[in-house]
């Protein structure tokens, strides 16, 4: 008997042990379908990817950046002429923030497929369960998923690449894509969750002048001829462009309007698509154009040869002219040296070379300054004694037979004086039609050199007659005026015409002829992105192009003898069409047309 008990007791107890377990289990397993939401919360509130929350907010923030930049540059460009150096930033910062935008939405796209369901619905209502989706007047609506407050929702516009991102609603009405159907889906944010059906929305055509109310909207595009037109969307007047050309960067570029023509690329079909400059709106579908391999700008026409003047458009003392180089704000010294390398005088903002150190840069590199005296803001807020006394005060310290490093005397060379950039230009200055105010400040600081320099060391007030903007009709009107100069500046960039590869020749010789003064090319120049638009000045050429355009021009106005200057615009390319540059936007990468410079200064003696 004892034998026996003992060995029955543990099978007993194995079993009594075995049937607790299976109840406990059993139990825990009915208290958990009994609290499915509180198990669910805590789940979801764990499930919930960090990457996939940080990819969404990095999107979202790519955005709002493009379309901030957008902005700033629409206001710059508003304010300035599109040639001009000073919105070399924005158009930089508009393709940094349009390729930045798109590697965001490549990532969350990534992760946004990842580890997903499809087509699999579960019986059982958890995080992973697909929402129940449904459509109605435009407007989606989902029921919730217990214990989820985000989900996955990705937007398939026909040819475009899908596009996702995070919500935390339970309803949305997407912005529109005019004229086409847009399918729709979302899931939750947990691992290996299941997409719902998809639904799908067909937005009808945009069919009257009316505009679009919705801002987010995508513009309807189309084509006419080689012009990209689309509607226009209710309180938007800025619109981000991207062309696409197969194995290139995208390009991104601003425009105000509904409207523009891209430069031709020659043999290669480029894809275009716009939105709105509105945070979370949506690209438009994309449409192409196939440009013919000969869609490059004509060649440029030959250079009159260096012969002299015909009657009425010399002078009867022929010039020495000099050769330079708008140098913007690259003013640091290894920008300054390989200037130097080209030419031997260059043109920049007073402000960037106000300090000795600045100056010792063009000091040792051998570099003469020509100074320009204001731009931005208005030409009232110029208008001023301080100002004057600012201009003066520069020329005491660093101009010709000035003061140089702690009074030791230096000359460094500079004789002129350029006041104001562009004037006449309303892009730049909301009183750019006083002309009279323009001719005051003239006589201003005209009587200011008389009264504080001697004759020989006097600097040269360089007056703008073609204003920058509207030719001969400005400087007409600021001579009228009473405008006083020892020389008028003008801005003969070649324009979209059959001549553009010769440069504006008209305004050089009117201001001449009408003013009997020496003439100063303060700028003038050719770019060369190819497959951007034109600028507002000039069509797109090849680097051999631009070299050959610029030597033409020189030898053409060194032929006049009465232009005392010609400076290139500008040092380096910026933005995604302004390569004006004789170096690339790095300015590490010589062009040929720094070459021809090089060889124009060594001509000039």
């Amino acid at each position: 008997m004892t034998n026996s008990t003992t060995r029955w007791a543990p099978r007993f107890i194995l079993a009594a042990a075995l049937l607790i377990c299976s109840a406990m289990l059993a139990l825990s397993a009915t208290a958990g379908a009994a609290r499915p939401h509180r198990g669910g919360s805590q789940r979801a509130s764990r499930v919930l990817p960090g990457k996939l929350l940080s990819a969404s907010r990095a999107a979202a923030r790519a955005d709002r950046a493009l379309v901030a930049d957008a902005r700033s540059l629409n206001r710059c460009l508003h304010r300035r002429h599109s040639h001009r150096g000073s919105c070399r930033a924005g158009h930089q910062a508009l393709q940094r923030a349009g390729s930045h935008l798109a590697a965001t939405e490549r990532r969350l796209a990534r992760l946004g497929r990842a580890n997903a369901r499809i087509g699999a619905h579960s019986a059982r209502l958890d995080i992973r369960s697909a929402p129940h989706l449904t459509v109605s007047a435009q407007k989606l609506r989902w029921t919730r998923v217990a214990g989820v407050a985000s989900y996955v929702f990705v937007r398939k516009v026909p040819g475009q690449v899908a596009q996702y991102s995070v919500i935390r609603t339970s309803a949305i009405k997407p912005p529109p894509v005019p004229g086409v159907t847009v399918r729709y889906s979302l899931r939750t944010t947990a691992t290996r969750s299941t997409w719902a059906p998809e639904v799908s929305i067909t937005y009808p055509p945009v069919s009257s002048p009316v505009p679009v109310p919705d801002r987010q909207a995508a513009p309807q595009i189309g084509i006419s001829g080689q012009t990209l037109t689309w509607n226009k969307v209710a309180g938007v007047g800025t619109y981000v462009l991207v062309s696409r050309v197969a194995g290139k960067p995208d390009q991104f570029s601003e425009v105000s309007g509904t409207s523009t023509k891209p430069a031709a690329v020659a043999g290669a079909t480029v894809h275009y698509s716009v939105r709105t400059a509105v945070a979370g709106s949506v690209w438009s579908t994309e449409v192409s154009i196939a440009y013919a391999a000969g869609s490059l700008p004509p060649p440029p026409a030959t250079p009159p040869p260096v012969t002299p003047p015909p009657a009425g458009e010399g002078s009867a003392t022929s010039l020495h002219m000099t050769v330079a180089l708008d140098i913007g704000g690259w003013t640091w010294a290894s920008a300054i040296n390989d200037e130097a390398g080209a030419v031997r005088y260059v043109r920049s903002s007073y402000k960037h070379f106000n300090s000795d150190s600045q100056m010792e840069l063009l000091a040792k590199a051998g570099i003469t300054l020509m100074p320009l005296f204001g731009e931005d803001g208005s030409l009232s807020s110029y208008d001023n004694p301080a100002f004057f006394n600012e201009v003066v005060t520069w020329f005491k310290r660093y101009g010709h037979g000035g003061t140089f490093w702690a009074g030791k005397p230096l000359d460094l060379g500079a004789t002129t004086a350029e006041l104001i950039n562009e004037p006449g230009n309303p892009y730049f200055y909301p009183d750019f039609n006083n002309t009279q105010l323009y001719a005051n400040m003239t006589k201003s600081v005209h009587g200011a050199f008389e009264a504080n320099f001697a004759p020989d060391v006097r600097p040269k007030l360089l007056v703008s007659y073609d204003g920058g903007f509207n030719g001969s009709p400005y400087g007409r009107a600021i001579f009228a005026a009473g405008a006083v100069a020892d020389g008028v500046t003008v801005h003969p960039y070649g324009g979209h015409g059959a001549e553009s590869a010769l440069g504006g020749h008209e305004r050089v010789i009117q201001a001449h002829n009408e003013t009997g003064l020496p003439v100063y090319v303060t700028e003038v120049g050719w770019p060369t992105a190819l497959g951007q638009a034109p600028t507002g000045d000039s069509l797109q050429w090849t680097e051999q192009q631009q070299a050959d355009n610029t030597t033409g021009f020189i030898n053409w106005a060194r032929g006049l003898g009465y232009v005392a200057d010609v400076t290139y615009f500008n040092y380096a390319d910026y933005g995604t069409n302004n390569w004006y540059g004789v170096v690339n936007a790095s300015g590490k990468t010589h062009k040929l047309d720094y070459y021809a410079l090089k060889a124009a200064t060594a001509a000039a003696g």
